[in-house]
C-alpha cells in the first residue's frame, strides 16, 4: 500500500508517476502503475492534503522531466498512457476532493500533447470530467489557464485538445475572459486539418453556450469559413454538424449564412462531402422555414437524385421520406 501521509499536490503526483514510468522493463512499468493507482484508491482521501510536498528532484523541476517521460513513450507504451489518462479522470476523491482537483491538471495537460490519438482524446475527456466538477473560482484560475496554454501551443496536438474543452471553460468565465476565449476559439487560420476538424465538432457544444448575438458575431464566421475550407475532410465534418448550429444563431443568420453554406456543401466536388450533406438534408430542413427549404434545398435534392455516386443516392434515399412532412404538400 502506498503511503499517502505526504501526498498532497501535483508535485507528488508527478513524482510518483515519474517513478512508475521509469523502470527498465515494460512489464515492471505496468505493475508500477497498478500499484500506484490501487494504492491511492485504498487511501483515506483526507490524508492526501495534509503535508506540504517535499522538493522535487532537479530533473523534475517545472515538470520538464515528467513531460519528457510522458511525451517520449514509444508505441509499445500507448496502452500505459491510456491507462493513466483514464485513472486520472476519476482521481478527484484520492487527492483530497474537488477543492484539490487542480493538482490533476498538470499531468493531463502534458498527456494532451502526446501524439497517440487515443491517449490524447482520453486526456481531453478526463480534463472535461474534472473541469465539470471544479468550483467556478478554481476553474477560472486553473482550468481556463490550461485551455489558453493549449490553444497557443506550438504543436498541433495541444491545439487539437484545446478545441474540445472550451465548452467547459466558458460558462464559469467572467465577461472579460469570455471575450478572450471567443477570440481564441477562432482557429480557422490553423494550418492543421486535425485542429480544424475538432474546432468544427466543438462548435456545436460551444454555440449552445453563447448568447445569440455572440453566436452570430463569433461562431457563425468560423462555421461559414470552415464550410469553404480547402480540405474536404473539414467540409465533410461541417456537413455533418451544420444543422445543429441553426438554433444557436437564429433564423435570420440561418437564412442568410447557413442555408447558402449548406447548399454549397450539397454541390461540393467531392462525393464524400455530398454524401454527408445528403444524409443531413431532412434534419436541416426541419430547423429552417419550409418555404426556404423548398426554394433552396429542394432543387439540390433533385440534382442529387441523379448524382454520379451511388453512395450519394443511398444517403439521400435513407432520409428522403422524412422530408415529406417537413415540406408539406405544396
Amino acid at each position: 500500500m502506498v503511503s499517502t501521509d505526504r501526498l498532497g499536490g501535483s508535485i507528488q503526483l508527478e513524482f510518483f508517476l515519474f517513478s512508475a514510468l521509469n523502470p527498465p522493463e515494460f512489464t515492471v512499468l505496468q505493475l508500477n502503475l497498478n500499484f500506484f493507482f490501487v494504492g491511492f484508491q485504498g487511501a483515506d482521501p483526507k490524508r492526501t492534503e495534509l503535508d506540504r510536498p517535499p522538493p522535487l528532484p532537479p530533473d523534475l523541476q517545472h515538470s520538464d522531466g515528467f513531460d519528457i517521460v510522458l511525451c517520449e513513450n514509444n508505441d509499445d507504451d500507448d496502452e500505459v498512457l491510456l491507462a493513466i489518462t483514464e485513472e486520472l479522470g476519476v482521481f478527484i476523491p484520492y487527492v483530497g476532493g474537488v477543492e484539490h482537483a487542480h493538482v490533476l491538471l498538470p499531468p493531463l495537460e502534458t498527456l494532451c500533447t502526446v501524439e497517440e490519438t487515443c491517449a490524447r482524446d482520453k486526456a481531453m475527456e478526463s480534463l472535461c470530467r474534472i473541469g465539470a466538477q471544479m468550483r467556478d473560482s478554481e476553474l477560472v484560475e486553473w482550468f481556463i489557464s490550461l485551455v489558453k496554454r493549449l490553444a497557443a501551443g506550438e504543436w498541433f496536438t495541444a491545439r487539437v485538445s484545446a478545441c474540445g474543452m472550451f465548452h467547459v471553460a466558458y460558462p464559469s468565465a467572467p465577461d472579460l475572459l469570455k471575450t478572450e476565449l471567443m477570440s481564441i476559439y477562432d482557429l480557422t487560420q490553423d494550418d492543421q486539418d486535425s485542429v480544424s476538424l475538432l474546432a468544427v465538432e466543438g462548435c456545436s457544444a460551444w454555440g449552445k453556450l453563447l448568447e445569440p448575438h455572440d453566436g452570430v458575431s463569433h461562431n457563425l464566421p468560423v462555421i461559414v469559413s470552415f464550410s469553404q475550407d480547402k480540405s474536404w475532410r473539414v467540409r465533410f465534418t461541417v456537413a455533418n454538424q451544420l444543422y445543429e448550429l441553426c438554433e444557436a444563431v437564429g433564423p435570420g443568420s440561418t437564412k442568410t449564412d447557413l442555408v447558402p453554406a449548406f447548399v454549397h456543401l450539397l454541390s461540393a466536388n467531392e462525393a464524400e462531402v455530398r454524401i454527408a450533406a445528403a444524409g443531413k438534408v431532412t434534419k436541416f430542413c426541419r430547423v429552417v422555414d419550409p418555404e426556404i427549404a423548398v426554394q433552396n434545398i429542394l432543387p439540390c435534392v433533385k440534382e442529387l437524385s441523379s448524382d454520379s455516386s451511388q453512395h450519394v443516392h443511398s444517403a439521400l434515399a435513407s432520409v428522403i421520406m422524412g422530408m415529406a412532412p417537413v415540406l408539406g404538400k405544396g
